[in-house]
């Protein structure tokens, strides 16, 4: 019963977006199937390494504020950067970026815009602590489950924005890159607000 519940708690992050679901979505529609799949793949890694760190650091992690702080900064510092290189993104660049870029590249963005979030790792520190007082030593089992929830998940953004694919020419390309940075740079204005909202300096 504890692993359906994480694997259907996994399933209900359809619902959840955040920057890098559009980083998801632009490795797909502009490298093709695998280099999306190399993207969700490094938000797996990353969500892996939060579930299993979190379970076993849990009661000392909600008491580290310096241990956010230092994610927010580097989150804010992640995203901001690629919103920018996002945003500025002209036709021909755009089209030239999206052919060279390796899957390896496409697996590091994935991963480090996700596990430098610190609402990824809020999160996370969140679900261990509910899955210890539920679960108990079944915790972990519940949180691998709700990892391949999310993967499961972001397989099928990737396969639906591949069905996508024939509809996109050049330009929309272009304005997607563009969203993508907005939306990206406005997330990164929110750590920045909860940063110093919260006093963490």
């Amino acid at each position: 019963m504890h692993v359906l519940s994480g694997f259907g708690i996994g399933l209900m992050t359809l619902f959840v977006v955040g920057p890098v679901v559009f980083v998801l979505i632009n490795a797909t529609i502009n490298n093709g199937l695998k280099s999306g799949m190399s993207v969700a793949f490094g938000i797996f890694i990353s969500d892996l390494i939060y579930a299993v760190f979190s379970l076993k650091s849990v009661d000392t992690l909600i008491n580290i504020s310096f241990l956010d702080r230092y994610l927010s900064i580097i989150g804010f510092v992640i995203l901001f950067s690629f919103g920018i290189v996002y945003l500025l993104k002209k036709e021909n660049t755009a089209l030239k970026v999206a052919s060279n870029k390796t899957h390896i590249q496409n697996f590091i963005q994935g991963f480090s815009i996700n596990f430098f979030n610190p609402f990824v790792f809020s999160f996370w520190i969140l679900l261990a602590k509910r899955s210890v007082n539920a679960y108990n030593v079944k915790a972990l089992e519940f949180l691998l489950a709700l990892v391949f929830g999310v993967l499961v998940i972001d397989l099928a953004k990737v396969f639906l924005a591949k069905k996508l694919n024939p509809l996109i020419n050049s330009n929309r390309i272009v304005r997607f890159y563009k969203v993508s940075g907005i939306v990206m740079i406005l997330f990164s204005l929110q750590i920045l607000y909860y940063l110093f909202r919260d006093k963490m300096w």
